[in-house]
């Protein structure tokens, strides 16, 4: 063979070669790493997630390819046997799990149209009701929920009802194709629930079941679903052990905290993830937010850095196909190819497509926040704000609005460029650069204390005030849409209800050390009806930081926290003439110890620019508290 055939041949292999590579190409299209609402994955989660996308004409088997985030380790996470069709697009979800699910079918065999047998007892009922083989041939026949006629009631009952038992068969086939099991309730005001005889779960009411039919609730509640909240829920999946192949009981009795109470519900959903589809399905019922795995979900064995990072993806010969470095990303965004011909066209979606063709909207650029003459702090006299190094016609600086009553700046909002905010007491200031064509700045927090001296730390909170003293979302406040508990009928502060605030926290030398959007809840008990309330404070990275980084506490070496609980002092609040540290003080009792305790530092916190009075910085109780005084990972703790 001369050398000139040989050359061809050699060209035609190579170039065959070369066009299978880039034919069988799949890149890494858009990502997402603070997903808080977007994409659930398969265990109901809002994971960090990736999108791959193949752009070749041919499907490609991913089996042996890896995905990862370091350079150093690119068979970071092998993906496994798994094939993406040409034009298809497959999430990976980066959750730090490191599994591949299972193809799962959720159906909600309770709750989601079916019937159920019901009475309103007047004297005591056969303890055997609860139990599959009762005979509850003359009881009512109605649908759940049942009720005094609310949005969420099918079946309407009497006023003054004390108490509902009721009754709802459903069948297994297969016991070994059940996964997992839930039990979500939306009541009022207090229930139990059987399986098959055997008490599963209950809320709001004592006594041995099965309870009697006149017990009443504990206290007051409200149900959830009319309001637009998701129901109680409980897994119940250890209790797939009392379930039967073929006929099976869920039983529920509902009690009401009083015959004058204006309210009651009782509205079961039982639902079971099955690894096969069942006869006649009816699936879930939309209100618990179930998805069904219709392919096998992929989770990594490492998480994204909302801070930003770069990712790889490799071949099965460990050589990078595609990579994709991504910036810092707020709640909800994501980053990925703006033509997907063209990887070096990248931009930021505000919505993000999981699964389907990118935006035609992404930004590649985002502001950054105003550079300030003064930042909060403690000054001696009042001061003049404005924006650093402006000239007259504002040709250097983007748009920044800013707002002096908590709200986060609009473009309907006070600008500050080529103005001046004279500050002559102690005030919050939100600012927030916008400009058509990027993405905003992040809201910028900054509390001016004028003429204030604290020897204590300080924090200062600034939210919409909307949040806090509205009728229909203030959590501060009775309102119009509470519910009972806690020492009052109903209230908007005995809601679940997290709101988005500002946080900053100054030292005992008033110093600034942190400064970060976090959530807020009203924290407590009884302590709810003092007029100035504990707050939870979680730190989460939907707002800002998700953890703070700082020793809030001279007791312990804690530095890393992601809640925290500003309290109230409890039963020892100083309306009632009392010292608001006691409880603080015997905890410190048993310091240099080996037993747990709650860790307290007295503080000063303002609201809105306004003093708010002594709060004392508690540990918030939770797994996060238990990993951070034992040094056991949160995600291998079941806190009851």
């Amino acid at each position: 063979m001369n050398y000139l055939l040989m050359r061809s041949i050699l060209f035609v292999v190579i170039k065959l070669m070369f066009i299978q590579v880039v034919t069988a190409q799949v890149i890494i299209n858009e990502v997402s790493s603070s997903n808080k609402n977007i994409l659930q994955d398969n265990n109901g989660e809002y994971s960090d997630w990736i999108e791959l996308y193949n752009i070749s004409t041919d499907t490609v088997n991913l089996d042996g390819y890896a995905i990862s985030d370091d350079i150093k380790e690119l068979d970071k996470y092998i993906l496994p046997d798994l094939s993406i069709a040409p034009g298809e697009y497959l999430i990976i979800f980066a959750s730090g799990k490191n599994y591949v699910s299972d193809i799962t079918f959720w159906e909600t065999l309770v709750g989601n149209g079916q019937s159920a047998k019901y009475i309103i007892p007047n004297s005591q009922i056969d303890n055997n009701w609860i139990k599959t083989e009762f005979d509850d041939q003359n009881w009512n026949t109605g649908q759940y929920g049942i009720g005094y006629g609310d949005n969420d009631d099918n079946t309407i009952i009497n006023n003054g009802t004390i108490s509902v038992f009721a009754r709802s068969r459903f069948n297994i086939s297969d016991l070994q194709s059940i996964k997992n099991m839930f039990l979500h309730v939306d009541y009022d005001d207090g229930f139990v629930a059987y399986l098959n005889g055997i008490e599963i779960a209950r809320e709001n009411i004592n006594g041995e079941s099965p309870i009697v039919f006149d017990q009443t609730a504990n206290s007051y509640t409200e149900p959830r679903i009319p309001y637009d909240q998701y129901p109680w829920e409980k897994n119940i999946t250890e209790s797939i052990s009392v379930l039967n192949e073929g006929v099976n009981v869920l039983a529920l009795q509902v009690h009401n905290f009083s015959s004058t109470s204006s309210d009651f519900t009782a509205y079961p959903f039982l639902s079971i993830e099955f690894l096969s589809e069942i006869d006649n399905s009816v699936g879930t019922n939309k209100i618990l937010g179930f998805n069904d795995s219709k392919e096998r979900r992929v989770h990594t064995n490492f998480k994204l850095s909302s801070e930003g990072e770069v990712l790889y993806l490799s071949n099965t010969d460990s050589i990078i196909v595609d990579s994709l470095a991504f910036p810092m990303l707020l709640s909800d965004e994501s980053y990925g190819r703006l033509n997907i011909d063209d990887s070096t066209q990248l931009g930021i979606f505000n919505t993000p497509t999981p699964g389907a063709e990118n935006g035609e909207l992404g930004y590649t650029k985002r502001l950054s926040v105003p550079d300030l003459n003064y930042y909060g702090g403690f000054y001696d006299n009042g001061l003049i704000l404005k924006i650093n190094g402006e000239n007259s016609n504002n040709e250097k600086n983007p748009p920044t609005y800013y707002t002096l009553d908590g709200s986060v700046p609009t473009i309907a909002s006070q600008l500050l460029n080529g103005n001046e905010i004279q500050i002559s007491e102690t005030s919050a200031i939100r600012f927030r650069t916008i400009e058509t064509g990027s993405l905003p700045s992040p809201v910028q927090t900054e509390t001016y204390f004028i003429e204030e001296d604290h020897t204590l730390p300080v924090i200062s909170i600034t939210t919409n005030p909307r949040f806090l003293w509205s009728d229909s979302e203030g959590i501060y406040v009775v309102g119009t849409n509470g519910i009972g508990g806690n020492g009052h009928e109903k209230a908007n502060w005995n809601q679940d209800w997290e709101i988005p605030i500002g946080f900053e926290y100054y030292d005992e030398n008033k110093i600034k050390q942190i400064t970060t959007g976090a959530g807020a809840k009203i924290f407590g008990g009884w302590s709810r009806l003092n007029p100035m309330k504990s707050l939870s404070i979680f730190f989460r990275s939907e707002y800002g930081l998700g953890e703070i980084d700082y020793k809030l506490f001279e007791s312990k070496d804690i530095t890393r926290f992601e809640s925290i609980v500003l309290r109230n002092s409890g039963n020892d609040f100083t309306s009632q003439g009392h010292s608001m540290f006691r409880d603080g003080l015997m905890s410190t009792l048993v310091n240099d110890t080996e037993i747990d305790n709650n860790a307290f530092q007295p503080s000063v916190v303002y609201l809105n620019g306004e003093y708010w009075g002594i709060h004392n910085i508690r540990e918030k109780l939770n797994e996060h508290y238990v990993e951070s005084n034992s040094n056991e990972d949160s995600d291998n703790i079941d806190l009851i």
